[in-house]
């Protein structure tokens, strides 16, 4: 995007911060009074139900960090006395969590905005994929790490994926998860085309 932008949630239309909570709420399996708590909410996983790590996140409060059913009870008072701004400390988590930690994904920013204040930037090679992109689009996906498609591909939906296009080779997808009104904006990009933005494994979301 040619200029920085960015806003204060408050500024944010209010029918779509709404969308925004449902679907975290919806997530994490809890109200949506609980996402800006003063104190950290330990619960067990949801839509994550078949997840064995922690998944931590914070909507401007107090973390929210969510765990396997059977290790709530365990660290249900050490996890109590973390802070806000954990998210950003990955120490806290290995302390916690010790010689069981496999690997630490993140910290990772997920943005908001919503069509008021959306600024869309020009990009001529974007448009939205249809059955003759088929071809293009498993070749996309034969040529990604099975990790990061799993992270940010998706199943080839025609005139529901915009792609970016470079001459008659599809490099990038953007996708969302069906029947969400929240886009999540994933992209994953052809090798050759990667070099040239190291951005390619970076992941946000966008309101709709």
């Amino acid at each position: 995007m040619p200029e920085s932008f960015s806003v204060s949630i408050d500024t944010l239309d209010s029918t779509f911060l709404a969308s925004v909570d449902s679907y975290w709420a919806q997530f994490l399996g809890c109200p949506q009074a609980m996402l800006r708590k003063e104190k950290t909410q330990l619960l067990p996983h949801a839509e994550l139900r078949d997840y064995a790590g922690c998944y931590t996140i914070e909507f401007g409060a107090a973390p929210i960090v969510s765990l396997p059913a059977n290790e709530v009870e365990s660290y249900r008072d050490l996890i109590a006395r973390w802070q806000p701004g954990v998210v950003r400390t990955p120490t806290v988590a290995q302390a916690a969590f010790h010689e069981r930690i496999a690997s630490i994904i993140g910290p990772a920013f997920i943005g908001y905005t919503d069509t008021m204040l959306f600024k869309q930037p020009a990009c001529g090679d974007a448009r939205l994929l249809t059955n003759a992109d088929g071809k293009a689009a498993e070749k996309l996906r034969s040529c990604c790490p099975a990790e990061e498609w799993d992270h940010g591909g998706s199943t080839f939906r025609p005139s529901e994926m915009v792609g970016v296009m470079r001459g008659q080779q599809l490099v990038a997808v953007f996708a969302r998860p069906t029947g969400l009104k929240i886009k999540q904006v994933s992209a994953p990009l052809f090798q050759t085309f990667r070099k040239k933005q190291p951005t390619g494994r970076a992941m946000s979301r966008s309101g709709a």
